[in-house]
């Protein structure tokens, strides 16, 4: 995973902003196509940023994802899909400004495992392989691994 760039705050410390890191929202569809598939859509908002009273650092990004997953049993299952982001830009203000780059959309791939701890509530592990690129820029390596919670309803 790619730093974007560091913070660095007066009492020494520093944080780093990860093309890859952050928290993900995310809200979608699941269908069960039949008792041994399934597809998901989801709209989400992923960010990593760092704030502080006289200025902050904000990589934000919309992902659009489509997954399909085979069921294994009632508790378990495995996906793969893909993941179009779009709105990629990392930004900052205050003492930090002087950051602004607006990276061009992006097509990724998606692994996923998820646990069912009830019909409704399910645990995934993800794995997703993303780059962002902006001309004149190198590449920035955004891949990540990730945990999640769900509530299905």
């Amino acid at each position: 995973m790619h730093d974007l760039a560091t913070a660095r705050y007066t009492n020494g410390k520093s944080q780093d902003i990860k093309a890859g890191g952050g928290v993900y929202f995310t809200a979608g569809a699941d269908y069960r196509v039949s008792p041994e598939f399934s597809i998901q859509g989801t709209l989400n908002f992923h960010v990593d940023d760092t704030n502080a009273d006289n200025g902050s650092i904000k990589f934000k990004r919309f992902p659009v994802e489509v997954l399909g997953y085979y069921h294994l049993n009632n508790q378990w299952r495995i996906g793969a899909g893909v993941r179009y982001t779009s709105g990629a830009k990392l930004s900052s203000s205050g003492a930090a400004a002087g950051l602004n780059v607006k990276f061009d959309n992006a097509v990724s791939g998606v692994l996923e495992a998820e646990y069912f701890w009830t019909p409704s509530f399910g645990m995934k592990m993800r794995y997703v392989n993303e780059t962002f690129k902006k001309s004149g820029y190198e590449d920035v390596k955004a891949n990540h691994v990730g945990i999640s919670a769900n509530y299905y309803f």
